[in-house]
């Protein structure tokens, strides 16, 4: 994995923080970086060849900084380089970028949640995460413990920092609250507030559980529409993230209105795995044929959990994260401790629309 190349081109001191990804789809993602006060921003992207795809300069000063990046290839790797300068600074950055790749293609990606207010805790688990190169990054929500208070957001992203070539998804999560940092930092697709994506093979939706969701809710209707449309594409596996636990044994415990409105909906279109967080622990329930994952231990005080029943597979009162690994219609899942110890461990194969799966080629996890 290249190293991003970092370096301040005066001598006064400046806070700063690395490139970090969102959005990314086969043809466009979003590039973003923060600066410490106010500046204008540049940046270059150009393809292996050399020959430059994107160039834009703003004069119009600000210290928060995105750019989406359009016409690109899937799959492929592109260079850039961003530049912004400030009143008594400079900040240079370069590295590499990839898009999301053609349907067929294998990938690693990484879910946690629950770090705010753990900046130690979640500081190893980022380091253990990025030495596995993932592509992306789910974070299922609580990443600040106040929306509003921008420097536990500089935090967030000073500490996520190493995440170098990774693009970053985000759940919003009770202590986002109205979100609005949350969307100016992250500016996610759709409305934002809940949203899809594909990557390879894989449907990924995000709810948000701090809005209406019942039948008659925008979100519920969408839910629904996103659901009939996108699953027509004959993905491999659907996985669902909101922050609140539809199902846990630990302190939250279930949540009557999502077992009420969501759940029947992610029953009806057989989605395979749900992410979750909010009970600050690490959970696997095994519900009417979907996977719940309760991953919540980023970084905040953890929760004590009880003794669960027949549906409860896997639990641990540890922060932790999950690694996945995806490959010819098969999923891997690793749940690791902040020590680097597995927890649990489960593959999960496709039943659905096998024909779109690669029937040969050849994937090393790392």
């Amino acid at each position: 994995m290249r190293k991003l190349l970092t370096c301040l081109l005066l001598v006064l001191p400046a806070l700063y923080f690395g490139v970090y990804f969102t959005d990314v789809t086969q043809n466009a993602i979003t590039i973003n970086w923060i600066t410490d006060q106010e500046a204008d921003a540049s940046i270059f992207v150009r393809d292996t060849e050399g020959r430059t795809v994107y160039a834009d300069t703003r004069a119009s000063l600000s210290s928060l900084h995105s750019f989406r990046i359009r016409g690109l290839s899937a799959g492929e790797e592109y260079m850039y380089a961003v530049h912004s300068f400030g009143e008594d600074y400079s900040f240079a950055n370069i590295g590499s970028l990839k898009t999301a790749p053609e349907r067929g293609t294998s990938f690693v990606f990484a879910v946690y949640g629950d770090n705010r207010n753990g900046p130690h805790i979640h500081s190893r688990i980022i380091d253990m995460i990025a030495s596995h190169n993932p592509a992306l990054v789910i974070n299922t929500g609580d990443m600040v413990y106040h929306d509003s208070h921008v420097d536990e957001w500089l935090e967030f992203f000073e500490t996520i920092s190493s995440l170098e070539e990774t693009v970053y998804f985000p759940v919003v999560g009770n202590h986002e609250k109205d979100a609005i940092n949350y969307m100016r930092f992250f500016n996610p697709p759709g409305n934002g507030r809940f949203y899809h994506f594909w990557y390879s093979d894989i449907l990924y939706i995000v709810l948000n559980t701090n809005e209406r969701f019942d039948n008659w809710s925008e979100q519920y209707r969408w839910l629904r529409s996103t659901l009939e449309t996108e699953t027509a594409k004959e993905p491999a596996f659907i996985i669902v993230s909101f922050h609140h636990t539809a199902y846990s044994f630990g302190f939250h415990g279930d949540h009557k209105y999502i077992k009420e409105y969501i759940v029947p909906v992610l029953e009806e279109f057989e989605v395979d795995v749900v992410l979750n967080a909010h009970d600050h622990a690490y959970q696997r329930i095994e519900r009417n044929g979907i996977t719940y994952l309760v991953t919540a231990g980023g970084g905040a005080p953890l929760y004590s959990l009880g003794e669960g029943d027949e549906t409860l597979i896997a639990a641990a009162r540890a922060h932790h994260f999950v690694l996945v690994q995806y490959h010819n219609g098969v999923l891997r899942f690793e749940s690791i401790d902040v020590e680097g110890q597995l927890i649990d461990s489960f593959v999960l194969t496709s039943q659905r629309h096998r024909s779109r799966l690669m029937t040969s080629s050849t994937f090393q996890y790392s």
